[in-house]
């Protein structure tokens, strides 16, 4: 159930970073806003980095360098999903913009991810600090 957890709030904290940069940088350059098209494509690549990075902690070496591991994989789905969903189209001006977004967020999702863990560890740190202190007492 933690991994599913794991898997559904990386997806979440995700998806959600993703839609506001896009209506973001569509409010601010008067572009259209995002059809319901893209809002699904940006769902199931979402969710597509989320389970492979899960899966990638089944390797030893990936695991190991997770952060970097899990970076490449972002970066691979996020290409391939686009792949699929819009065709071969490659344009360095592109890439550029979506590499330097998607490291951007990418790191704004591990910082969030690590902060919410520390959290959960806090709290589960003063329930076994206070359970000694009954038990001692």
């Amino acid at each position: 159930m933690k991994k599913l957890k794991l898997i559904l709030v990386t997806t979440c904290i995700s998806f959600t970073l993703v839609t506001l940069s896009n209506t973001f940088i569509g409010f601010t350059n008067n572009i259209n806003s995002l059809s319901v098209m893209d809002i699904f494509q940006i769902a199931i690549t979402c969710l597509m980095v989320s389970i492979g990075i899960y899966f990638s902690m089944y390797n030893s070496f990936l695991k190991e360098h997770f952060y970097i591991a899990s970076y490449l994989i972002m970066m691979v789905v996020v290409f391939a999903m686009e792949n699929f969903f819009r065709g071969y189209y490659f344009s360095w001006t592109s890439f550029f913009i979506e590499f330097t977004a998607l490291t951007v967020i990418y790191i704004i999702v591990c910082f969030l991810t690590i902060y919410e863990n520390e959290k959960d560890a806090a709290i589960i740190n003063k329930k076994i600090k206070n359970m000694k202190k009954r038990n001692e007492k």
